[in-house]
């Protein structure tokens, strides 16, 4: 069993314009490229089906926990309004988070999805360890 990190970056919430997802995983090295192959079939099929009811209340769950969680911490706060800032946006967008996590549906992920890896451009690094 593997632990995957996956992280939205939305300068412009709720919007997608210039957002980012970096995906990052721990492995040995006999099974980074199948983990690697695994990810972008992941990808592809958010791409291309909807996701399920269940996956989307995961989805709003996870994410509304983490946001709890991260605002409890002096770095979210000073990385949100910093974001803010630099974007021109209202503080008040940060009202907005729970009611638009609640707004999500099969079909917006979908898009969201199609959005997000709509570029063919991404980087894949490695970190290997000295021996």
């Amino acid at each position: 069993t593997y632990g995957v990190y996956v992280a939205i970056n939305q300068p412009f919430f709720p919007s997608w314009k210039g957002a980012s997802l970096p995906i990052a995983f721990t492995c040995q090295k006999e099974d980074r490229e199948a983990l690697i192959r695994r990810v972008f079939e992941e990808i592809e099929r958010c791409k291309t089906t909807l996701c399920s009811e269940q996956e989307i209340a995961t989805l709003k769950l996870l994410l509304l926990k983490a946001r709890k969680q991260a605002k409890e911490s002096n770095s979210f706060w000073l990385n949100e309004i910093s974001q803010l800032v630099k974007t021109g946006q209202s503080l008040e967008v940060l009202d907005r988070y729970q009611e638009e996590i609640e707004k999500i549906t099969q079909e917006s992920l979908q898009g969201a999805a199609r959005s997000l890896f709509a570029s063919p451009n991404y980087s894949i690094f490695t970190h290997v360890p000295k021996k």
